[in-house]
Formats: C-alpha cells, sequence, structure tokens
C-alpha cells in the first residue's frame, strides 16, 4: 500500500459512508451504547468505525498512525489523557484499514488479506483487568468473526505466537501471506491491574516474544498515556527496539478544532436536509473555551487564567470538553428549544464550557440523597486513583472496601451509569449467577478531575461539619456548667463564659497555626518530589518527544528549581539539562504546515528546499537565509511534486491530477502544461538547473522534455514506461534520469541517446545526480539507498533503514549521503570515495539520526557540510548539526609507546596543572592536560600483567609515587627519575598497595595473599594487621594519616586506628569485589567503589551509609576538592558525578572503557581506560547549564519570538 494512497482515503475519510448497523471489533451487531439519535457529536461518548462520518479535525494524526502501522512491526502512540487516542484509532486507523481489507475482498476473491484489532473492547467484555493474553486472543477472534469472512477459529492449545501465525495464514487465502494489526489501546491499564506480571504464559512473556518473532505477520501498535511511558521500562530488556518508532499525539489546535464544530453540522444537514447552523462568533468562544488549561477544578471555583488570545494554531483543545460543550449545545437548541441556530447566548446561559462540564457531574449529584453522597464519595476513593486515573471493581470488591450492602451498591451504580448525564458504566458481564461481579469504571478519563475535586470538597464539608458540631457541643456543655454556678456570679459567669470563647478561639488559633505549618511542610515535600520527577521525565521524553522539545521541558523545570533554590535538594533537572546539552544536534525547528506533506523538492545543490502541503500551499527553505519563506497558496488542489531551479528562484509543480506548472519569481502567473496522472498520483515533475526545461509525463504516457517559453516537446522515448515515479536533471542539465518500474533510464540531451540499466525489484521513490554527474543515487521500497554509475553499475548499498526510503541527497562537496525513510530516521553517510582497487564506493562512516514524528520525506546538508534540515510527512522542520559537541579527548599514544592498551588510574597534582597517568602495560605518564600532550614519561618501571598499577602526588606536588604491577613502591621526581631506592621491593608473597607521605617519616602499606596488612614506618619497621579473609586489594591513609582503610577480595572494607590496637571497624554491604577505597578531603567519609555495580559512602561519625547504584561495575571513585562530590568511573564507558546524597548530578559517555576518573578543578575531570585515551569533560552547575540551554536556544527564540516569555531569562 503506497502512502499516497493512505492520504487519499484519509482526505476523504469523512465523506464516506460505513456500515452503521455492524461493528465495534467485538463480535456483536449491536451498537455498544446507547446514543442519542440524530446528534452528530458524541459527549463522552468515545467514536468508533460507525462514527467515521462525525469524526473531524485528525487527518493528519490517522495517516501517520496509519503509516507507521503498515511499516514497523511495533510502534508506540502516546498523549495526554483526554486527547482522544481511542477514537482516532478506532474511527480513523481502524476504518482505512477495514476499508482495505473490504477492497481486497473484491481484488483477491474474497480475500480479506489484512484485519485490524482494536483491544480493549469498548464495553470492556474483553479488557485489561482480566488475563490479558486470554482478552487479547479472545478479541482477535471476536473481531474476525464479525466481519463474516468465513475464517474458522483457531484450534485449542495454540501459544500466542501460534494463534497469530493461524490468524494471518488465513486471512491470506490459500498463499498463506495476510497481516494482521494488532491496536493495543489503554495499555496504561496493564501496568495498572498487572503491574508485576513476568514469567512463562503471561502476557509480559509471550507479547515480547511475538514482537521479536521475525517471521510473525504482525504488527503492534500501543497506545498508551504519555504520564505512562516510563512504566514501559518494564519491557526494554525483552524488546530492544520498544521506543525505535513512536508518535506523540497531541491536543487538536484551533483550526482543527473549528473543524470539529462545523462540520459535523455540515453533515447533519447533508444527511437529513436540515439548514442547522452555528454562530461564528459562538465558534470562537467555544474554541476559547475548551482550550487546555482554561477548565479548572479547584476550591475557588475559578476557572482557567485568562492570557494574551490565541491564534487558531496556536490553541490547545480539550476535545472531551467540546464534544461534551457540543452535545450540550445541541440538545438545548435542537432537541429543546427546537432551534436550527447555536447561539452564543445560549452558550453564555448555560453558564459556558467549565459550568457545563461541571453540570455533568454536579447534577447528578444534586439529586442524590445525603446518604447517596456518602455512598458516592466512598465507591469514588476506589474507581478513581488520585493522580486522576480510573480503576475498574467488582460490587462484591467495592462493597468489601467501603462496608456497602452489595444490593444497594448495584442499585446505586445502576442508577449513576443511566441517563444522559452518566457518571460511570458497567464493564464486561457478570458471571452467570454471580451478579456481584460486574465490574464498573467511571465513564470517561474527562470526568477524573471533576469527580477528584467534588470528593475531595464533600469530604471536607462533611469535616467542617462535624467539627463545628463537636466545637458546638464543647460551647453547650461549658454555658452549662457556668449556669450551674451560683447566680451571684452570673454576670461573672457571663464575663468567663466570654473569656472561655476567646480562649477557645486562642486555643483554635494556636491549632490552626500548627496545622498550616505541617501542610505547608507537606506542599514542600509534594513539590520536590514533583520536581524531581518532572526532571526524570525529561531524560525519559528525549526518545519521545524531540531533542529540542525535551530541551525546552528540562529548562522549564530547572528554571523552576532555581527560583524556589532548590538546587540541593532537587538534582534530577540538573542531569536532564547536562545530558541533553551533551547530546542535543537539533538547533530549530518549524512546523510548515498544519496538514500532511504532499510533496517535497530541493535545487540541485540541495541549498533551496521546497514543501507542499495537500492544500496547495508552498513554502520554500534557503540554507543561507536560515529561514521558510511565508506559505503561498498556488493551487486549490493536493501538489504531488516539486523540483527547483538551482537559484531557486523557478519551481516546478505536479497537481495530483497530472497538471505541471512552472512558477517564477518574477512572474505573477505560472507556466502551465497538461501531463498525465502516473500510477501513485500526479505526474512526476524535474526542472533544468536553469528553470527553463520541464520534465513530465506527457498526455501521451511518454516522459517528455518541454522548452518553457517556446511550448516545443521532446519526447524521451517512443514508448510508455511503466511506474514513472521519478524525473531528475543532472547538475550541469545535460542529461535527464528517468526512474521506471524495473528500471533507471538517462536521458542525454546532447547526443539524444538513451542508456537503460535494469533494478532490482522496488519503487524508487527518491533519486538524484552526485554534485560532479557521475553518480546517481536512489532511495527504494525495498528499504535501502544505493549508488550507482552512470553505466548502471551498483557502487555502494545502505540497508539500515527500516522501512521505505524517501529521500536520498548528496553533500555539495559529493563526499556524503543523507537520508531519509520512512522509520522516522535520518542517517548520514559521510566520508564517501571510490576506491581505487574494485570498482565500488567506500564510506568512513555512518551516522544515525532518529527520533522524528513520523517518515522522513525531505532532507539536505548545508553547503558548508555542517547542517542538515529534515522534514517530515506531518510537516515537521528540523534543522540539525551534523556533529555532535565532542568532549576534549588527546590520544594518549606516542611513537615511544604504540603498544600502551589502557590506563589505569588517574592523578592530579595540587596545584591542577598535570595529570599522571599509571598504565597496565606502558609507562607512567605526566600530562600538561591544557595543553593535551605527554610531558614526561617514567621509564625502569616493573611490569607484571594481572596486578593493577597505581599512581600518587605528594602533598606538596613536587614528586610522583607509583606502585608497580609487581607491587613495587617507587618515589620519582618530575623529571622522571626515581628518588633513590624503591620504598618497598615487590615480591611473589607481598606488594605494596598504599602510602602515607604526608610528612618526612612516609609510610607503606602492603598485603599477602592471605590477607595479612602490614605498614611499614620509615625505619622498617612493621605493624601488622589481621582480619580480612582474602588479600587486600587497595589501601588508603586518612588525611591526619591516624587510620588506614583497606578493600579487600573478601568484598569487606576494614577502617584500622593505627594509634592504638582496637578491633577494626568493619564495613560491609558489596556482593563483590571493592575495586577503589577513598577518604574525603576532610576524613570524615569513606568512599569506596566494587565490582557489583555500586559505591558506598561511609559517614565516619555515625556510620551510616549511602548506597549509589551505578548498573556496571565500578572501578574507580575520588572525591573533588571540596569533599562535596563523587565522580565514577565503570567499564560500561561512563564516568559519573553524584552528591554527597547518592544524586547522580552528572553523566559522560567515553569511547571505551573507563578505569579512573578524577577531578581536575571544582569544573572538569578527566577520565581514562582501555584505548589509552584521556577526555576531559566540564562540570557546570544548574546556572551555567540553564545559560548554556538559552545559548542552544537562540535561534530558535529568534525564529519563534511568541516563546520568548516562557524563558524571559533567555533573554535578560
Amino acid at each position: 500500500m503506497d502512502m499516497r494512497d493512505n492520504v487519499d482515503k484519509t482526505n476523504n475519510l469523512n465523506l464516506c459512508h460505513t456500515q452503521q448497523d455492524k461493528l465495534e471489533t467485538n463480535g456483536t451487531t449491536q451498537p455498544l451504547m446507547p446514543v442519542k439519535k440524530d446528534v452528530p457529536y458524541k459527549g463522552l461518548n468515545p467514536y468508533t468505525e460507525a462514527d467515521t462520518n462525525i469524526f473531524f479535525g485528525r487527518d493528519r494524526d490517522i495517516q501517520d498512525i496509519v503509516n507507521n502501522l503498515l511499516a514497523w512491526r511495533i510502534t508506540l502512540l502516546y498523549g495526554k489523557s483526554g486527547v482522544g487516542k481511542s477514537s482516532v484509532l478506532r474511527a480513523g486507523v481502524a476504518h482505512i484499514l477495514d476499508e482495505e481489507a473490504q477492497q481486497n475482498l473484491i481484488d483477491y476473491d474474497g480475500i480479506p488479506k489484512l484485519a485490524v484489532v482494536v483491544f480493549p473492547s469498548l464495553n470492556k467484555r474483553f479488557s485489561w483487568r482480566d488475563d490479558p493474553l486470554t482478552s487479547v486472543m479472545k478479541q482477535i477472534e471476536a473481531t474476525i468473526a464479525a466481519h463474516d469472512w468465513g475464517i474458522q477459529s483457531p484450534p485449542a492449545g495454540l501459544s500466542f505466537v501460534e494463534t497469530l501465525e493461524y490468524w494471518t495464514e488465513n486471512l491470506g487465502g490459500v498463499e498463506k501471506n495476510g497481516e494482521l494489526f494488532l491496536i493495543l489501546d489503554q495499555f496504561e491499564e496493564y501496568f495498572l491491574y498487572h503491574p508485576d506480571e513476568k514469567g512463562e504464559g503471561t502476557f509480559f512473556t509471550e507479547f515480547s516474544r511475538a514482537v521479536n518473532c521475525s517471521t510473525l505477520r504482525v504488527n503492534f501498535l500501543l497506545s498508551i498515556r504519555e504520564d505512562s511511558i516510563a512504566s514501559l521500562d518494564h519491557f526494554k530488556d525483552e524488546i530492544p527496539n520498544l521506543f525505535g518508532h513512536r508518535l506523540s499525539i497531541g491536543h487538536l489546535n484551533g483550526q482543527a478544532g473549528k473543524i470539529a464544530i462545523t462540520q459535523p453540522i455540515a453533515y447533519y444537514n447533508q444527511k437529513y436536509g436540515t439548514a442547522i447552523a452555528i454562530e461564528p462568533a459562538l465558534v470562537d468562544e467555544i474554541l476559547n473555551e475548551v482550550q487546555v488549561g482554561k477548565v479548572i477544578f479547584d476550591e475557588s471555583g475559578m476557572g482557567g487564567l485568562n492570557g494574551k488570545p490565541k491564534s487558531p494554531a496556536d490553541m490547545q483543545i480539550e476535545t472531551p470538553y467540546l464534544q461534551l460543550v457540543m452535545d450540550r449545545l445541541w440538545q438545548e437548541e435542537v432537541s429543546d428549544r427546537n432551534s436550527d441556530l447555536l447561539r452564543l447566548q445560549t452558550f453564555e446561559e448555560l453558564g459556558k464550557a467549565e459550568q457545563i462540564v461541571k453540570d455533568h457531574l454536579n447534577h447528578e449529584m444534586q439529586l442524590l440523597t445525603d446518604k447517596e453522597r456518602q455512598s458516592a464519595a466512598s465507591i469514588f476513593q476506589y474507581l478513581v486513583t488520585s493522580s486522576g486515573s480510573k480503576y475498574a471493581y467488582s460490587i462484591r470488591d467495592l462493597s468489601d472496601n467501603t462496608g456497602l450492602d452489595k444490593t444497594e451498591l448495584r442499585q446505586f451504580l445502576d442508577q449513576l451509569a443511566m441517563g444522559e448525564r452518566r457518571i460511570v458504566r458497567p464493564i464486561g458481564a457478570a458471571k452467570p449467577d454471580q451478579p456481584e461481579t460486574q465490574r464498573y469504571e467511571i465513564f470517561h478519563d474527562a470526568l477524573a478531575p471533576a469527580i477528584l475535586n467534588w470528593r475531595r470538597s464533600y469530604l471536607e464539608q462533611q469535616k467542617f461539619e462535624q467539627e463545628k458540631t463537636v466545637l458546638i457541643e464543647k460551647q453547650q456543655k461549658e454555658i452549662e456548667k457556668q449556669r450551674l454556678e451560683d447566680t451571684k456570679r452570673w454576670g461573672t459567669a457571663l464575663l468567663i463564659g466570654g473569656l472561655f470563647t476567646i480562649a477557645i478561639g486562642g486555643l483554635l488559633g494556636v491549632n490552626v497555626l500548627k496545622k498550616r505549618d505541617e501542610v505547608r511542610s507537606k506542599e514542600r515535600e509534594v513539590n520536590v518530589a514533583r520536581l524531581d520527577l518532572q526532571g526524570n521525565q525529561a531524560l525519559v521524553q528525549w526518545n519521545t518527544a524531540g531533542q529540542l522539545n525535551t530541551l525546552k521541558q528540562a529548562m522549564t523545570i530547572a528554571n523552576e528549581v532555581k527560583k524556589q533554590h532548590l538546587e540541593q535538594q532537587v538534582t534530577s533537572p540538573t542531569l536532564a539539562l547536562q545530558q541533553i546539552l551533551d547530546n542535543i544536534q537539533e538547533t530549530n525547528q518549524w512546523q510548515v504546515f498544519d496538514r500532511v506533506t504532499s510533496g517535497v523538492g530541493r535545487s540541485p545543490d540541495g541549498q533551496w528546499l521546497a514543501v507542499a502541503s495537500f492544500g496547495g500551499s508552498v513554502s520554500l527553505w534557503n540554507f543561507q537565509k536560515q529561514s521558510w519563506t511565508k506559505p503561498r497558496e498556488i493551487s486549490k488542489k493536493p501538489i504531488y511534486d516539486i523540483d527547483l531551479s538551482r537559484t531557486g528562484q523557478q519551481i516546478a509543480i505536479s497537481l495530483d491530477d497530472g497538471q505541471v506548472q512552472v512558477w517564477s519569481s518574477t512572474e505573477q502567473k505560472p507556466w502551465s502544461f497538461s501531463g498525465k496522472k502516473g500510477d501513485w498520483g500526479g505526474s512526476p515533475v524535474g526542472l533544468s538547473p536553469d528553470g527553463q526545461i520541464v520534465a513530465l509525463i506527457s498526455e501521451k504516457g511518454l516522459p517528455t522534455l518541454i522548452d518553457i517559453k517556446t511550448g516545443q516537446q521532446t519526447p524521451l522515448t517512443k514508448e510508455k514506461l511503466e511506474g514513472i515515479s521519478q524525473i531528475k536533471f543532472s547538475p550541469d542539465g545535460k542529461q535527464v534520469a528517468i526512474a521506471s518500474r524495473g528500471r533507471i533510464t538517462l536521458w542525454s540531451i546532447s547526443d539524444k541517446r538513451l542508456n537503460p540499466f535494469p533494478l532490482p525489484k522496488g519503487r524508487i521513490f527518491d533519486l538524484c545526480f552526485s554534485p560532479d554527474g557521475k553518480w546517481i543515487a536512489t532511495g527504494s521500497s525495498d528499504k535501502t539507498a544505493r549508488i550507482w554509475d552512470l553505466g548502471g553499475k551498483e557502487l555502494f548499498r545502505y540497508f539500515g533503514h527500516q522501512g521505505v526510503v524517501w529521500n536520498v541527497a548528496f553533500s555539495p562537496d559529493g563526499k556524503n549521503l543523507v537520508t531519509g525513510g520512512a522509520d522516522g530516521r535520518v542517517v548520514l553517510i559521510s566520508g564517501l570515495s571510490k576506491s581505487p582497487k574494485v570498482d565500488a564506493i567506500k564510506a568512513k562512516e555512518q551516522t544515525e539520526f532518529p527520533g522524528f514524528n513520523s517518515a522522513v520525506l525531505l532532507a539536505s546538508i548545508s553547503q558548508d557540510g555542517k547542517q542538515f534540515l529534515a522534514v517530515t510527512q506531518s510537516s515537521a522542520a528540523s534543522l540539525w548539526n551534523v556533529s555532535a559537541i565532542k568532549p576534549i579527548s588527546f590520544p594518549a599514544q606516542t611513537e615511544q609507546t604504540q603498544t600502551m592498551k589502557a590506563f589505569s588510574q588517574l592523578a592530579v597534582s595540587p596545584d591542577n596543572k598535570l595529570l599522571a597517568t599509571a598504565s597496565i602495560d606502558g609507562p607512567t605518564q605526566l600530562w600538561d592536560f591544557q595543553r593535551e600532550e605527554s610531558v614526561q614519561q617514567f621509564s625502569g618501571e616493573e611490569r607484571q600483567m594481572g596486578k593493577v598499577p597505581s599512581v600518587f602526588f605528594t602533598p606538596d606536588g613536587k614528586q610522583l609515587t607509583t606502585i608497580s604491577g609487581k607491587g613495587t613502591a617507587q618515589l620519582w621526581n618530575l623529571n622522571g627519575k626515581p628518588m633513590g631506592k624503591p620504598l618497598f621491593q615487590g615480591r611473589d608473597n607481598e606488594w605494596a598497595i598504599g602510602f602515607d607521605l604526608k610528612d618526612s617519616q612516609p609510610r607503606i602499606a602492603t598485603t599477602t595473599k592471605e590477607g595479612i596488612v602490614r605498614v611499614w614506618d620509615s625505619k622498617g619497621q612493621p605493624k601488622v594487621l589481621t582480619g580480612h579473609q582474602k588479600a587486600v586489594s587497595e589501601a588508603a591513609f586518612s588525611p591526619n594519616g591516624r587510620y588506614l582503610a583497606t578493600a579487600s577480595l573478601d568484598k569487606t572494607v576494614r577502617l584500622w586506628d593505627l594509634q592504638s590496637n582496637n578491633e577494626p571497624k568493619k564495613l560491609e554491604g558489596h556482593k563483590d569485589r571493592v575495586s577503589r577505597i577513598r577518604f574525603s578531603p576532610d576524613g570524615q567519609q569513606i568512599a569506596t567503589a566494587s565490582w557489583d555495580g555500586t559505591a558506598e559512602l561511609w559517614n565516619l561519625q555515625d556510620w551510616k551509609k549511602k548506597v549509589i547504584k551505578n548498573q556496571s561495575p565500578i572501578i574507580g571513585i575520588n572525591f573533588s576538592r571540596n569533599g562535596q562530590q563523587l565522580v565514577t568511573a565503570s567499564w560500561n564507558n561512563m564516568a559519573r558525578i553524584w552528591d554527597l546524597n547518592g544524586n547522580q548530578l552528572a553523566e559522560y559517555r567515553s569511547q571505551a572503557g573507563l578505569w579512573d576518573a578524577v577531578f581536575l578543578s571544582s569544573d572538569q575531570i578527566a577520565a581514562g581506560g582501555w584505548g589509552g585515551t584521556i577526555t576531559l569533560w566540564p562540570v557546570k552547575d544548574l546556572d551555567q547549564l540553564l545559560q548554556d540551554g538559552c545559548t542552544w536556544m537562540k535561534d530558535y527564540l529568534r525564529t519563534h519570538p511568541a516563546e520568548k516569555k516562557d524563558f524571559p531569562y533567555c533573554t535578560q
């Protein structure tokens, strides 16, 4: 199925009548719910396929979802609660695919070839609450049975994969090549009801197995609420590419919202011959009232804040509230008043949007008795979570939890489920003879905020009434007591009564103040937790929301943290910003059109780009100007293809009916030519570099050149070429390449010579010449990008895309090729060169840029090769840096040390000017890291593989101490010369593990294979320390020299008091060998690193510890100079910075596994390990990161001035 075919169906989506008497994919032909007759709005009812005729405003979203569902094994669709994901999937996506299946029945003699299944069923007959694996299989069976295709149910006992295989084979007829598209909606409910599910035979295992089964002809779509995306980590080990293909669906904008208001009325009028109208002012007011944030349920009763009016394109519409408002207005005007006009005055009389939404709930609540309202408050506690998620409960469970009578409870729930303003709904069916198993849930997510608000207000009112009653009773008792006193003291009693009242008031005031402080404290805790969660979510959304969008979100959260002075309590925004800014490459973005892109084109050098919409508008991009032209509507018909001249001053477009137009910037009207509509839409079109000749498919079906000014036509072939998809001129305009079914044909304009060569099976979606005209690049439906010479020999092939390759473009120097695919990825293939030995092209590097929100139709590289622009099918354009920000890194290998493999330890001089490195199989070296060069090597060291050398500076920084691979301790001057004999000569059964060189009497710590530790003084006298069960790998003296900490292969650390004979303090917790141990600069803490992937930070005053979880063996750990931070190094290529509470502040990725990392200063770290390379990374606080974020967003804010108000700190 071609993407443009899908677009045609999407555009006609709301003009086609569907079978109104049969649907819902649940195996029943009865309507899912009673819907009021002749109302073109759904209220809070979800749309189904039966409602396709009145479902408007989501064309682009539907098309994006359909394309991804067709192209990929698994697609992730996410959006906020209430944006209408379920309606889009049922009334849009499922409708298109079901229509395709119906057409297949005609084309393939009764064989559907495909089926689409949406789970769960709307009536919750099959739902996530029950066993999900069984329910999904039952849903598939019921859906296919409802189509009456004559396919029998699968035999019993099949596994999930086998069941899916059965369906695809039978859907395909004798060829057994059917396809199944399984849409798993409301996926957050799976985690709600089965949070810990794992194991053989569960949905978790069987679903993962199905996704990973490469031979299975099933594509999956997971639809999930945006705030539940993190839950998908449950599957990350089982489904590695889970986030590979994702789509975001947002709120309707104002333009689409207007369509959703007006078009159902137009359909109603067309169907019933009526003339119902709506006042334009009412449309505008409704859109203004149902924007996100306008309808708010708070204690004050006030709605959302009123800001500057937004243009329709900038509005975000709450779809459920829009439908609820329109349904209410329709009932009021058309049904109740018998009016044929929906009026603004009526909308105002009803209290506008917020009151209408509140009334939907409050009307029913007000009709309840006091007892029933009490029951409602009890059951709402379970049907709606505190976070606003709905949850299904059976009558039995609700009765057990609330203590309400089962019979009365069922009657009450049925009452809430009846009428136009229903609050709850039954889901599924009760078990036979067990009515108490019937389950209920709230009717729609949109009601959750109102229900939570009503319940909170109700409980607060009840609490107030109770406290008021208690207080009144207490006061009455005091008054009665006073009355019993002697009447002589009556006056005094009255005074005492008055004073008592004042005292009570004072006491209550104290209690109120205490309560207020408690509330504020709790609010601070909640606020900290909220900000920390949002910071973590920003990192998660890096894979889903786009790079710039993620940066904006992270900066907003970080700035809030800064304004509240919570930098120490909330660290996740700091980590998020650091990670984003270290990896970001997207520099700007635009939404070119609000409709799907229909055609794209570029100039021969790729510096001018053109994008056309199905609405007939065109916008141009120029790399030099770094901007888009204002969209120009040049046709009322969809534009199929575009090509540009070298200067971008002429553009050729082909319309969907085959007509071709050439527009010039100096002319008011275009030149028009009649072409023949191609197999996939309008005629492919090509424009010569000078803009004087246009290439198209003539009315006779022949590829033809037309001189624009004279009209002279030159057919390029005498016979028709089947399936022509591309016609392109070479950069010098001397050749034309024609891509048709099965071949490329080259036409030489000078000698009028044809040179055809065959192609592999598959359609060519894009074609371009190299700048020198010697190569041709093609993008194909076979998921490949290829480069050919002009004789038809394949020189290069790229297989990395997982879908159609829509775009291929050479860089202006011809050394790079950029591709764009249906998989939402751009790939930069760099360093192209012709091999002198073989007739082929080699590439130095291939860089992937994933994460685009839909298929990438156009990508091109700037003249200087530093940027590329990409445009997606959803008309989203983004500008990217070709190269990522790279840290300072300098090679450790020199001509004298070619065999160096790894640095084992790093040390920084006290003056922060020199860096010393120890190596496993190379010499110790001294580096000037500011000049990025080695300044000294230390020769004559002993080496022995299997033991890790160490290096330390003396406290004055004038000397260096090393422990060799054999365990020999040596003192050196900085010129690389040994200072006398070794401090300790290593031997087979004893070797050095630590130094204390803080005074003129150095001490050395050694260990034996048995774990015995000796501390040698300057006179060679040892102090023997026993306790470890295995050899000691590391030792560290405290800054004051009194204590020695030792780390052993027995997984423990011991702290020895060298001034006493007391038993050492044993520090336990690690589950594998301890690799490194360090004292803090003040000697009050010890940090240990272990191969178990954790670090432990011990406070030596109270012996409390913090555990840092790294998820990979930690080999190196060091404190910052001020002792407030830690840096760790691990073999998974990561250096990380932590605060003393174990919160991660920064993360840096190296090209190889790391052995050690150190702070060079408060704003820089160095790391080294495998590969013999030293890498330097900056360390930045929140203020610096925010400043860097503003710098990165400079161009974005310049081109999006309306957003400057959201980042005022960037313009100060």
